[in-house]
């Protein structure tokens, strides 16, 4: 999944059509099930760079998250 942590260069140009493209797409109803970024790998071919964006947005360590937990645990 981390395979090609290589960065990514692109012009806006590409970004914009890949990004219409991915909008343009209807959800399937029978992805249910599948996890978000076992969507994303398969469908990596098709939005590259929104593929390495939703790594980074989705793949959070999970020290934040407890981090987050102890800010707004109750002290009392």
């Amino acid at each position: 999944m981390f395979d090609d942590d290589e960065p990514m260069t692109c012009d806006n140009g590409d970004l914009q059509n890949e990004l219409e493209n991915y909008l343009k797409q209807k959800p399937d109803p029978t992805v249910r099930d599948t996890e978000v970024l076992s969507w994303w790998k398969a469908h990596s071919h098709e939005f590259p760079h929104l593929y390495r964006m939703a790594l980074n947005y989705h793949t959070i360590p999970g020290e934040y998250v407890i981090h987050f937990e102890d800010i707004y645990s109750d002290p009392y």
